[in-house]
């Protein structure tokens, strides 16, 4: 018999109360429907009904899209619900969009255009304030939606003659896809995402060859088409600049500074931590001189200067020393600058007739 503590009884427990959960969400979705809650009226009985923050463990995003697209048409009234849960951040956008790419129904253009209107609302502004495990999950669902999107790109192209609603989804698809990649830092998100969704992104390359050849006639239908299959190419050219391999740039000539981050970082935690009521010219007489020692431009000094300040700052959140540290980055810092500078403008580069120390 397992006892309570096993790992087995657990994850037992763990997966009861996501099914129980999971239930209650679709009665709650229900119930809403039925009455008719308004946004603010959902948001208050949500966190009544389920307190606590982040409602993914119950996996909210999909039993809002399962619940909206249930009939010929799109629930609006449901779909707000997650708009709304997406701006107040009970839903994360890893969530959002692993539950998105789920849905594969071709034959109905509405749903997929109604999708892509309201991935379209927030392409601009994916980010992730979650842990690392939420964080990670958004690198590996952006993955997966841009193949989502290429997919839908090349269905819309088998069936551009159908139908005009076709038309339109190969153009939102193409101006989403290109939204996305527009932002720096999701080009970021989806170059981890790449490293760990290697299969997804197997096959995001082999459709993106599919689609690359598939297109180059449809440039040929309009100035429509070909607007969309030059932002199409511009969005395939984003993709193939990722970079390759598990490091994002090969590593930089060390030009003999290899030690001045420890040195550095050293000095300004004794300054910081240990030397909080005295005189900066010290610390200031021994930067110039490891700036001597070092031969280094005195830029890369003030960066690393910063470098070590942040540093400190990070280690020491919620810590006794976070205050020292706070002190000394707003406070002394720019006095130490400033002397710095004085320095730079008595002599030529700053490390001539260094004082004694």
């Amino acid at each position: 018999m397992n006892r309570a503590g096993d790992p087995g009884t657990r994850q037992a427990s763990a997966r009861n109360l996501n099914m129980n959960g999971r239930a209650s969400i679709k009665s709650f979705l229900l119930r809403a429907w039925r009455e008719r809650w308004t946004e603010l009226q959902w948001s208050v009985n949500l966190k009544q009904a389920f307190p606590g923050g982040s409602m993914d463990q119950y996996q909210l995003a999909e039993c809002i899209l399962q619940q909206a697209f249930v009939g010929p048409t799109p629930n609006t009234l449901v779909l707000s619900y997650l708009r709304h849960a997406l701006s107040s951040q009970v839903v994360s956008y890893g969530a959002f969009l692993n539950a998105l790419t789920k849905y594969e129904d071709v034959t109905r253009p509405l749903c997929t255009r109604t999708l892509l209107d309201l991935l379209n609302c927030y392409a601009a502004h994916v980010s992730c304030l979650g842990t690392p495990d939420s964080c990670l999950l958004l690198c590996k669902s952006l993955v997966l939606t841009v193949l989502w999107l290429l997919r839908c790109v090349s269905q819309a192209v088998e069936k551009l003659k159908e139908s005009t609603e076709y038309a339109d989804i190969l153009r939102v698809s193409t101006e989403v896809l290109g939204k996305l990649l527009a932002n720096g830092q999701t080009r970021a998100l989806l170059y981890v995402g790449k490293m760990e969704e290697t299969a997804g992104w197997g096959k995001l390359e082999q459709l993106q060859t599919t689609l690359q050849d598939s297109t180059q006639n449809l440039a040929q239908s309009g100035p429509t088409a070909r607007d969309t299959v030059s932002n199409l190419q511009q969005a395939f050219y984003q993709l193939s600049q990722l970079p390759h391999g598990k490091t994002l740039s090969p590593p930089a000539q060390s030009h003999g500074h290899g030690a001045l981050n420890s040195t550095i970082a050293v000095l300004a935690f004794i300054e910081a931590t240990l030397n909080t009521t005295s005189d900066t010219q010290l610390f200031v007489d021994l930067l110039l001189l490891v700036e001597k020692l070092n031969q280094i431009p005195r830029p890369r000094l003030y960066a690393q200067v910063c470098q070590a300040c942040f540093m400190g700052l990070i280690d020491s959140a919620e810590s006794n020393d976070e205050l020292k540290w706070t002190a000394f980055t707003f406070l002394k810092i720019p006095q130490i600058f400033q002397r710095l500078k004085s320095y730079t403008q008595e002599g030529k580069d700053g490390r001539r007739d260094l004082p004694r120390v």
